[in-house]
């Protein structure tokens, strides 16, 4: 049997420096420890068990351990660490102050119309700290990440203030408004603008068709869009819409990619793409106000998805105070005109080319229930396609004002009619005419391929992987 050694005599030493020991709030294994190694040479002869037992005994209270005061937050007026890396800069913050990235971009002072945010992180949280009277009290922290990269080309913001300023620059002079012609014809005319893909590029001869640039692009928007407002005024409509099929522009990114990411040849002047195509439209519309009241319709194409949406949004605050005016501002990508007894639909034709029919009932059921002429109009394929009758519904596919460019001559997407199209309907519910306006930029006698000189823009070469 062992010999106990919880029977060794408390010398007063030892008891004080139990008492002390207890006082600060150490532990009853490590209290042994150290009466052991001060007083018993290492000899196990107190135990936790025993320095609990004489605890108990002697009402003996342990004391609160001695913590270490709690840091204060940071001083939060702010800290804040910025640094350059990779070809990008870097800012965190922390503090009360700075709470969002947008409040870290402007202590940084960032140069926004240099630079895009890449990555950014913003959190919150609550810290303990102690007040001057020493009670607890809650702090809230932010903390704030941001990462810059330098622009490789112009945002769409950027892109859209081009166009603002492209448009009212390209405005010739302002035009007296007469007042509207009153007309009891009960005829529409539908002017279908299709595929015109601003922006694009094709040289003669590389492609064996005709050239294209902007300027030659704008240039066909003017003189088919005068031809056929001409022709309706000529047959006294009393009523105009003009059809936006998509793809007005080639391209919709700063890189010169379609909305997908297809790269492109184009014109890479992207900012003289967006003013000259922009003015050639508010023309267009204000000539046909001019005469009778106007109504302008866009869908986005696949090319230029995004910058639909911008034009969009300008045409409506350009012609805001127009009464004679009005911008569809829907955002779908199929749209539905009603005139008495016609439903007329516009759609890019890239999608559900199959159901339109069936979409149309669906989409617009109560234009649907009182018309008895419903027909839509597509583009997408640059050609004059078979019309076709869909679930009651006849679909149309219009041409194309712009050429082959090098992709589509090497696929053998070429010899397509080029043109413009513009349809008449009369409110009892039926097609009562059309007319087709056709380019006119090769001189009789000469045929395409003899045109020896490139136009006049600065080429930028892309490898179209997709269709139109």
């Amino acid at each position: 049997m062992g010999i106990r050694t919880d029977h060794t005599p408390w010398s007063p030493e030892e008891y004080a420096r139990f008492l002390s020991l207890t006082a600060n709030g150490t532990s009853a294994s490590n209290t042994a420890e150290a009466l052991n190694r001060e007083f018993h040479g290492n000899a196990p002869v107190r135990t936790e068990a025993a320095i609990n037992n004489k605890r108990r005994k002697n009402h003996v209270k342990v004391g609160r351990v001695a913590r270490p005061p709690v840091a204060a937050p940071p001083s939060v007026e702010q800290e804040v660490e910025q640094r350059d890396c990779d070809g990008a800069t870097e800012a965190r913050s922390l503090g009360r102050r700075i709470r969002s990235v947008d409040d870290l971009l402007a202590h940084i002072g960032a140069d926004m119309t240099r630079f895009e945010v890449e990555k950014s992180e913003a959190t919150k949280y609550e810290t303990a700290t102690r007040g001057d009277d020493g009670s607890p009290q809650v702090t809230e922290l932010h903390r704030v990440f941001v990462r810059l990269r330098p622009k490789a080309g112009p945002s769409v913001l950027e892109q859209v203030e081009a166009m603002i300023a492209g448009a009212m620059s390209g405005v010739r002079h302002a035009r007296v408004r007469p007042p509207l012609r009153k007309s009891g014809t009960g005829v529409m005319q539908v002017i279908v603008v299709a595929d015109p893909h601003v922006g694009k590029y094709a040289w003669s001869r590389e492609t064996g068709w005709q050239d294209y640039d902007i300027a030659i692009a704008t240039r066909l928007l003017r003189e088919s869009i005068e031809e056929l407002i001409a022709d309706g005024d000529a047959r006294e409509v009393e009523r105009r819409v003009i059809l936006l099929l998509g793809d007005y522009f080639h391209y919709d990114t700063p890189h010169g990619q379609t909305t997908g990411g297809t790269a492109l040849d184009r014109d890479g002047r992207i900012e003289k793409m967006i003013e000259s195509g922009a003015a050639v439209l508010f023309d267009m519309v204000e000539s046909s106000a001019m005469s009778v009241p106007t109504e302008v319709v866009l869908v986005p194409g696949n090319h230029d998805a995004v910058l639909t949406t911008a034009l969009r949004q300008i045409l409506s605050a350009y012609f805001r105070n127009d009464k004679r005016v009005r911008v569809d501002e829907r955002g779908t990508t199929r749209k539905y005109i009603r005139h008495g007894k016609c439903l007329i639909g516009a759609a890019h034709g890239d999608k559900a080319r199959k159901r339109l029919g069936e979409l149309m009932a669906a989409e617009a059921p109560l234009e649907w229930g009182g018309s008895t002429c419903r027909e839509i109009h597509t583009g997408h394929l640059h050609s004059i396609g078979e019309v076709q009758t869909i679930a009651g519904v006849v679909v149309r596919t219009a041409p194309a004002l712009c050429p082959p460019d090098g992709w589509h001559a090497a696929e053998g997407f070429v010899g397509a009619v080029r043109g413009m199209e513009s349809y008449f309907y009369h409110e009892s519910g039926c097609l009562v005419g059309m007319t087709m306006s056709t380019p006119r930029e090769v001189p009789h006698g000469k045929k395409a391929n003899e045109r020896i000189h490139e136009p006049k823009g600065q080429r930028v070469r892309g490898s179209q992987r997709a269709g139109h």
